[in-house]
């Protein structure tokens, strides 16, 4: 029997087959970064798909169907951006400024995600695979403390400030792994935090 967790590059997907994603509870692993007006996507896609353009990147239409889709990375050929990418994939743009007017406004008809349908993307869709059982990426009694401290809080900024995101603290199973030099003399010194 063939099992078959996650596809890649989902980025244009026939509608008929967007319920097929939580039907065989597949995540659609995709590039959140392309959902944009950019080189890679109005200039090196548009001109091969005609009016199939408005399906591309289908992260809204796959999760409305019920479908699961995480965030994918085609490191190392585009920067691994994980805030710029969840910004993205709410806004379906980004700011170039008026330097690049061929880039202003939104990717297609598509809707973006909203802030918690993305923080799951990022989290709990792209964790399950890896744990189907039991799968992390959430905090919860019982689970591995993994999770991040960010600056600012991203429910309380503008969706466009999203991509100035910085951590200020990692834990993995409940140690703390990193913290932000600007933080260190607040939480502990290095001695005390690190591996602790």
């Amino acid at each position: 029997v063939l099992v078959i967790d996650d596809i890649a590059h989902a980025e244009l997907v026939d509608p008929r087959d967007y319920p097929r994603f939580k039907q065989f509870n597949v995540t659609a692993a995709m590039g959140l970064q392309w959902a944009k007006p950019a080189p890679d996507s109005t200039e090196a896609v548009k001109p091969y798909l005609g009016s199939r353009f408005n399906l591309y990147e289908p992260e809204a239409p796959i999760t409305a169907a019920g479908g699961h889709v995480s965030m994918g990375s085609d490191c190392c050929l585009d920067p691994f951006a994980e805030w710029f990418d969840l910004e993205v994939t709410i806004l379906r743009e980004a700011d170039w400024g008026p330097e690049f007017p061929e880039f202003a406004g939104k990717l297609n008809s598509l809707p973006g995600l909203s802030l918690a349908q993305a923080i799951r993307v990022v989290t709990v869709n792209g964790a399950s695979p890896l744990h189907p059982d039991q799968p992390p990426g959430s905090l919860q009694k019982g689970k591995l403390a993994d999770l991040v401290v960010l600056n600012p809080n991203i429910a309380k900024v503008p969706r466009d400030d999203i991509s100035k995101t910085e951590p200020l603290l990692t834990m993995v199973g409940g140690k703390r792994v990193w913290v932000d030099p600007s933080m260190r003399s607040a939480w502990g010194g290095e001695q005390s935090w690190a591996g602790s």
